[in-house]
């Protein structure tokens, strides 16, 4: 047995916490004696990361002091409070445990200043506060705290105690101050020295907490936790970690109206301070974020009324718990907070279980990233005073720091006129987005105190700079308006400019402009002959081809617009459009004919109304009767389908205007023309089809219709790409990184013609193209990732990409295009401030008309703007986003169950229903 040890004792869930996140922050640099009782400047080590759960408190003295006594007084106060001791012990066991030994003499360094001027002395003091915070405990040499003693004059002295968390707490950090003063006032045989209070062992907290019923707590958090579908993270640290930098401070100040109308809030409603600022904080998450249900952190004593004496115990008991919060936009002010604390009594019996095992209840990882305590302690000016005045010390000032973890921690001071520190990581959440955090907070806690019948939706929690800041940043620029044009109008200008110019490749066929242009007139003709007109819709079930692209341009020019079927779509499917459409005729190819639903989409006659390109009259109808109609620029061009949630797809109506803004938007960006060679990589039902297919044809340059089985074959495509000295590419992430893993193996890949990649249709994932950049570096093609659903005709907002830009976890999609607006809003359509979560909005002349017979659901998403002139719409997205302090947009995924797979919009309730509809099956889930 080794008889140097005093106890073994269990651990606290907390301190399990804290010796995990302080392992996580960086290494040790050892606290033992002999290298800190060094007097060379710079003796502390500092490490690579910040313990932020080392803590201070800071006493400046006045009077003559007795080190030898003081020194002698610290060793009495770890006599009394073994624990204090303890190092933390947890290789080669099942559970870590703390490991008091019989003696540890305590750290102490002593410097003195008195030979320097005062300006001196101030610069001394500040760096050896430095070095302290950066020098860190290793939690297995104890103790794990320390003395420093800075000497400024015979009389005047600062005293600072350095410890970690995992050894106590905030309100045992002055009983602890007060019982060195007070072991000081005796060891300098001071008369009328006051006598230490009796002391009651840590390990008695400790075999309460065991007693504690673990099986009732689970099942009262499980249920608290239950309406969170997933973790609620304001500032999210980026994927792989990042070293800790030290927590700034933002202060906040409510006036004393706004304190006393709190007070008489929450004697009203009979809440504690407490239950007010988590409720203004839990509201204040839900609109940052865009959820009705959010959780954060805060910390509860966890000193049981039912244990004597703990009021007087120093250790760490304090429990770090989360608190969920139902705050939908829709309620009032006075409801949710009041609900709050009914639900946060239903736990007061069960706040000794650990976050870790509560968040495994949840199962949704961490939780939450914000922490908020409201201070219900503070340090014993008066309780010191006369400890230290006993020993002939007078107590100048006092002051506590420690932190968390946490990128963003809330303290709010009681008082008159309550104080509010906003502690933020700048690393995590920069100093703007800290202000703009603040402001939101301190107007629904303005709210609660004047107005809390109010909904928590209706609280402005933008200031006027930043709301004018944001509905900038997304505004749209004026552009020049190209009057009275159509697709076809441009089509022709294009076949003008050099009519024996390669319009289309497919495969060893090389067609021209002026063969294309003839060839969509041959159509176009036909077509007009069965009834395309203005107003009316053409149905295309073709495979890529020269032919489907003469398609497309001859439906234009009779001035209807064209209906993309996948020749491989389901039947049922192709029906559902065909009945919602009423095209008047459609376009196919012998093989599909008769497999296909008749034009109005009655399944039982399969066939009709369709004409076959391949088994058509030559030379067909006079040239001269080739229809010359006049299109104007809202006239409809395309209909494209998207997935419906009800099982019913939607089909997007997008007209030639809308069309054609979208390349005048661009055109500075990328410069595209006769010089550019383009691939057809996408179906021409999916609508970045429309981006390649007009890019190339309208600015005279030339299309790579890319097969089908091609777009399916990495190595093929590349070699494609090679062979065709491809200039502009379009794709989605996933079937880009496919594509890099072929040329990044090959040599000829660094041979390729690209000077243009855009990304759109899926979220891209930056750091993904690491390898790309390595090999190609700023030398290679341009990357430009580009976000834009259908109704807004392809693309809204454009961001080029750098290496630099890289940063893991965040989907940088940039700013608007010129000519688009982009609103960013909570569920009350309120902007919402930079950093802030908010549901993106989109209005300007790339909206779409609308879907489709379908008008109930086109007024739902398409609405009326608020920030706009009369008659403005904006589109509804679905998407969320977040403005960043340079005005730029990063994409955050979808606030509804749809997905995107290859670029394609997936609802599952028409997956759902497909499968339902099926006889065999009774019920269907899609997960």
């Amino acid at each position: 047995m080794d008889h140097g040890l005093e106890d073994i004792l269990p651990l606290t869930p907390l301190q399990e916490g804290l010796l995990f996140h302080a392992d996580l922050s960086g290494p040790s640099t050892g606290s033992g004696t002999s290298e800190y009782a060094s007097d060379k400047p710079g003796a502390p080590g500092t490490a690579d990361g910040l313990d932020v759960y080392t803590m201070r408190l800071v006493f400046r003295l006045d009077g003559d002091l007795d080190t030898t006594a003081l020194r002698r007084a610290l060793d009495t106060v770890l006599d009394r409070h073994p624990h204090l001791r303890a190092a933390f012990l947890q290789e080669g066991l099942d559970r870590p445990v703390q490991v008091i030994p019989r003696d540890a003499e305590v750290p102490w360094r002593e410097i003195d200043l008195r030979s320097n001027d005062p300006e001196r002395r101030r610069a001394e003091e500040e760096r050896v506060l430095d070095e302290e915070r950066a020098h860190r405990f290793d939690p297995t040499r104890p103790p794990l705290l320390r003395l420093t003693l800075l000497r400024h004059t015979e009389r005047d002295h600062t005293l600072i105690l350095t410890a970690h968390h995992v050894l106590l707490d905030g309100w045992s950090v002055p009983l602890l101050g007060k019982e060195l003063f007070t072991a000081y006032a005796q060891h300098t045989k001071a008369p009328g020295a006051p006598a230490l209070p009796a002391v009651r062992p840590y390990r008695d907290f400790l075999a309460w907490l065991a007693a504690q019923d673990r099986q009732a707590a689970e099942a009262a958090w499980s249920e608290a936790l239950a309406p969170l579908t997933g973790p609620t993270l304001l500032a999210p640290v980026p994927a792989g970690g990042a070293v800790a930098e030290p927590p700034v401070q933002l202060d906040l100040r409510l006036s004393a109206a706004t304190t006393e109308g709190l007070a008489a809030f929450a004697a009203a409603h009979q809440l504690t301070p407490a239950a007010v600022h988590q409720a203004a904080w839990g509201i204040t998450l839900a609109r940052l974020t865009g959820r009705a249900d959010v959780a954060f952190g805060t910390t509860v004593s966890g000193r049981p009324a039912d244990l004597d004496g703990v009021e007087s115990m120093i250790g760490l008991f304090i429990n770090t718990l989360p608190v969920v919060v139902h705050a939908p936009p829709c309620l009032p002010l006075a409801d949710i907070a009041t609900t709050l604390s009914t639900d946060r009594t239903k736990l007061l019996g069960h706040e000794h279980l650990g976050l870790q095992h509560i968040q495994q209840l949840a199962g949704h990882g961490e939780l939450f990233d914000t922490l908020i305590v409201v201070e219900n302690f503070g340090v014993d000016s008066q309780g010191l005073a006369e400890a230290q005045a006993a020993g002939g010390l007078t107590v100048r000032s006092v002051r506590g720091e420690d932190a968390t973890h946490y990128p963003v921690t809330v303290v709010v001071h009681p008082g008159p006129e309550t104080r509010i520190a906003l502690r933020h990581r700048p690393d995590l959440l920069t100093a703007d987005r800290a202000r703009a955090l603040g402001t939101a907070y301190v107007r629904v806690l303005e709210a609660l105190a004047t107005t809390p019948g109010d909904a928590a939706g209706t609280v402005d929690l933008l200031s006027a700079q930043d709301r004018r800041r944001v509905l900038e940043d997304g505004e749209a620029l004026a552009i020049e308006e190209r009057d009275d044009e159509s697709i076809p109008d441009r089509f022709a200008a294009a076949v003008a400019l050099d009519p024996d110019a390669i319009a289309v490749v497919d495969g060893d066929v090389r067609t021209r402009y002026r063969e294309l242009d003839a060839a969509s007139d041959r159509i176009a003709r036909l077509l007009h002959a069965h009834g395309a007109r203005p107003g009316a819709l053409v149905a295309l079930a073709l495979d890529p081809s020269t032919e489907q692209i003469a398609a497309i341009l001859g439906v234009l020019k009779t001035g209807a617009a064209y209906l993309p079927l996948p020749t491989d779509a389901p039947a049922d499917r192709a029906a559902r459009q065909l009945a919602t459409a009423r095209p008047v005729v459609g376009l196919t190819t012998s093989p599909y004919r008769d497999g296909l639903p008749s034009a109005d989409g009655d399944p039982g006659r399969p066939g009709v109304g369709w004409l076959a390109l391949d088994d058509l009259p030559d030379p067909g109808p006079d040239p001269s009767e080739t229809p010359a109609p006049h299109i104007p620029p809202n006239a409809a061009a395309y209909v494209i389908h998207t997935s419906g949630s009800t099982g019913r797809p939607k089909g997007v109506v997008v007209e030639h205007c809308s069309v054609l803004r979208l390349l005048d938007a661009t055109e500075e960006d990328f410069g595209f023309g006769p010089d550019d060679v383009w691939t057809l990589f996408h179906s021409y039902a999916f609508d970045f089809s429309v981006w390649e297919i007009f890019g190339a044809l309208l600015y005279g340059g030339r299309l790579v219709i890319v097969p089908r089985e091609v777009t399916r074959a990495p190595e093929e495509f590349a070699a494609l790409l090679h062979r065709e000295r491809v200039t502009v590419l379009n794709q989605t992430p996933s079937a880009f990184h496919q594509l890099t893993d072929v040329l990044l193996s090959r040599p000829e890949g660094a041979e390729l013609a690209l000077r243009t990649v855009v990304f759109g249709g899926e979220a891209l994932e930056p750091e993904r193209l690491g390898e790309w950049w390595r090999r190609y570096g700023d030398e290679g093609p341009e990357l430009v990732n580009m976000y834009g659903i259908t109704e807004t005709t392809v693309h809204v907002t454009l961001h080029p990409l750098t290496p630099e830009a890289a940063a893991p976890g965040i989907s940088p999609i940039g700013r608007p295009l010129e000519d688009l607006a982009v609103r960013l809003l909570d569920t009350a359509l309120q902007p919402v401030a930079p950093g802030a979560t908010g549901e993106l909005y989109v209005a300007g002349p790339g909206l779409a008309r609308g879907y489709l017979g379908q008008h109930a659901l086109t007024a739902t998403r398409f609405v009326a703007d608020p920030f706009g002139g009369p008659g403005a719409r904006m589109y509804r997205t679905g998407d969320l986003a977040r403005w960043t302090d340079d005005g730029e947009l990063d994409y955050l995924g979808r606030s509804d169950e749809q997905v995107q797979i290859r670029g394609f919009r997936v609802e599952p309730g028409e997956a759902r229903a497909a499968l339902a509809a099926l006889d065999e099956v009774a019920d269907a889930v899609v997960l």
